[in-house]
């Protein structure tokens, strides 16, 4: 069977697969991007995952025509290099994603993580029922990605999509990308974590040491006070910023992904307000705002659907 690689890299773990021609996830597997250590280990683990996926292909008969990595950052067409902006990757900049895998037998596509999420939910997750996409992934930073007139939206030097990095405060919080108010500096999963805790002392409350997302969501459930403020303000945090975007690009759909969008309709249905209260109604007459359909497969999928664009983001559907 002929098959695809995809290789989704994130600041916490890599998450990876192998796929059919038609989108179908054959085999998934899940390992520590070892980021906090340093560049080296991140290329070390990539590279345990690749030769990973291949034994799976000898092992079960597959023969993988192309191999897609989707990374953090800024990332150059056609050659997959890091050009900038990979805060939750030390040193990552400058690293040719292309080469990291040494000689392959088949060719290595490379794009921008958020860019290859929303490009497998155009063509797999809403089999290009919408021509205008905007995408924002919320896990450990915040990533966003653009479909405009069924293109990928790449932007003149690749650096398209930067949702995170846009300002959501004058001179604010001083994010990890060094710049200042960035929505990723308030809104990322670890920034809302660290606010639960200020508003927990706020209210005189103790919260489990280190805890999780679910967690915390599953307080927000029980209408736990600290938990409610700190949802309610994460999704105030990300539909300020999404309804700005839906004034400027008049999109059809806001797909929310990331490990965060797991928590239910509920949260989804909190950013939705926030974008209609503060968005032009013209612009949101029509407009959905819904969870990623693809969950945390989408930028696997999505890398190994790269053979599919080219260099000017021109998506072929076959």
């Amino acid at each position: 069977m002929k098959v695809r690689l995809g290789i989704d890299l994130g600041g916490s773990v890599i998450k990876a697969g192998i796929v059919s021609l038609s989108f179908k996830v054959l085999y998934r597997v899940e390992k520590p991007s070892r980021a906090e250590i340093n560049k080296s280990e991140v290329k070390k683990s990539l590279n345990v995952v690749y030769d990973h996926l291949l034994g799976i292909c000898r092992k079960r008969h597959y023969l993988p025509l192309s191999l897609g990595i989707g990374s953090p950052g800024t990332i150059s067409q056609p050659l997959g290099k890091v050009t900038d902006a990979s805060p939750n990757i030390k040193g990552w900049q400058g690293t040719v994603l292309t080469e990291v895998f040494g000689k392959t037998v088949f060719p290595v596509y490379a794009d921008n993580d958020a860019n290859c999420a929303a490009l497998a939910e155009y063509l797999y997750g809403f089999k290009y029922r919408y021509k205008d996409i905007v995408f924002i992934t919320v896990g450990t930073g915040i990533g966003g990605g653009l479909i405009i007139d069924g293109k990928l939206h790449r932007g003149n030097n690749y650096a398209a999509s930067e949702i995170g990095h846009s300002i959501l405060k004058y001179n604010g919080r001083l994010c990890k990308c060094g710049r200042r108010g960035c929505l990723e500096a308030y809104a990322s999963v670890p920034n809302m974590l660290k606010r639960a805790y200020l508003w927990a002392k706020h209210y005189n409350q103790n919260l489990k040491p280190d805890i999780k997302p679910v967690e915390l969501f599953s307080l927000y459930k029980r209408r736990n006070r600290v938990a409610c403020k700190t949802i309610e303000e994460n999704a105030d945090f990300l539909g300020t910023s999404l309804a700005s975007l839906v004034n400027i690009l008049n999109p059809q759909v806001v797909v929310i992904g990331g490990g965060f969008s797991g928590a239910g309709k509920e949260y989804i249905r909190l950013i939705k307000n926030h974008i209609f209260q503060k968005a032009f109604s013209s612009s949101t007459c029509q407009l959905k705002v819904v969870k990623a359909q693809l969950g945390n497969d989408a930028g696997f999928i999505g890398a190994s659907a790269l053979t599919q664009v080219d260099k000017n983001g021109f998506i072929r559907k076959k």
